[in-house]
């Protein structure tokens, strides 16, 4: 599948040659920046019904982002 949305199945399928870049050792400061970052910025206004679903959500792309 090429990377992009795919209107006819409804799909997003994001570009698997990003390269995150984090430490081996993330500090306490950049772990609350990644969570305001996923939380308070991208994910804010989709009304996710309680918050396992917000983890569900963030698990995904995190799983997905990582080639797992």
């Amino acid at each position: 599948m090429t990377d992009g949305y795919h209107r006819d199945d409804g799909v997003l399928s994001p570009d698997t040659t990003f390269n995150w870049n984090h430490p081996d050792e993330p500090t306490a400061e950049g772990i609350a920046a990644a969570r305001t970052l996923l939380i308070d910025d991208l994910l804010v206004d989709f009304p996710f019904v309680d918050d396992s679903d917000r983890a569900h959500a963030i698990a995904a792309m995190i799983l997905r982002s990582s080639g797992a």
